[in-house]
């Protein structure tokens, strides 16, 4: 779906995109994982809050009209709601995982330098 997606919106879509969609699915999947092994917690109503913003967003791009939705995608806003939410809720528990582990990260501005110095110049 990302790559159909991806060269529908431009057309030419480099070598190793493939690639690239493989190492994030796979990613994902992980911190997936871990974020239910964790219990990272994502409830009911946070995932309905940013279900209902990305349809009113949708709304907007079609002109605040429903049928317009339903027929550029074939189904009713009711629908393609239950059809995202597991979706959704999956990609707010990668995010919080992402956020969790990127949390316990410390870097120091003497390591910041350090990288940069072995970095070549060219």
């Amino acid at each position: 779906e990302q790559y159909n997606y991806m060269s529908e919106q431009q057309g030419v879509v480099p070598d190793n995109f493939r690639c690239s969609i493989m190492d994030n699915l796979l990613a994902n999947g992980l911190l997936l994982s871990r974020a239910k092994l964790d219990s990272i917690p994502v409830t009911d109503e946070e995932v309905e809050t940013q279900l209902t913003a990305r349809f009113d967003q949708i709304l907007n791009l079609m002109n605040g009209d429903p049928e317009q939705i339903q027929a550029y995608y074939g189904q009713t806003i009711p629908q393609m709601k239950e059809k995202m939410r597991n979706d959704l809720r999956n990609q707010m528990l990668v995010e919080r995982m992402r956020e969790s582990i990127i949390s316990r990260i410390a870097v120091t501005p003497a390591e910041v330098r350090s990288f940069f110095e072995q970095v070549p110049t060219d």
